[in-house]
């Protein structure tokens, strides 16, 4: 039998917006947000099966995002980007 789905934490998510899609870091922790609720209110269902993969889901979410919401030029170090994530995880980013 397979292993338990096991849901991410909102820093998990807005993490990987950053690091895998290249979400703006202040967009990832909005989205990263709503992601969560998304799917906490759908008790982690995809339609009607339970969800395998949320860093698939995540790629499907960022998928629908527009272009302005991405780091397209890539040049944010990436410990500016987790310095921001380890911030707004302790309550210090916008909301």
């Amino acid at each position: 039998m397979g292993k338990a789905f096991d849901p991410p934490t909102e820093k998990e998510v807005a993490e990987h917006m950053v690091i895998g899609h290249h979400v703006k870091p202040d967009v990832a922790a909005v989205q990263a947000d709503q992601f969560m609720g998304w799917y906490e209110a759908r008790d982690w269902y995809v339609g009607k099966a339970k969800m395998k993969s949320w860093k698939g889901a995540v790629r499907q979410w960022c998928s629908r995002l527009g272009p302005a919401l991405f780091d397209v030029q890539g040049k944010m170090l990436l410990s500016r980007k987790i310095d921001h994530l380890k911030n707004v995880s302790r309550g210090g980013g916008e909301r």
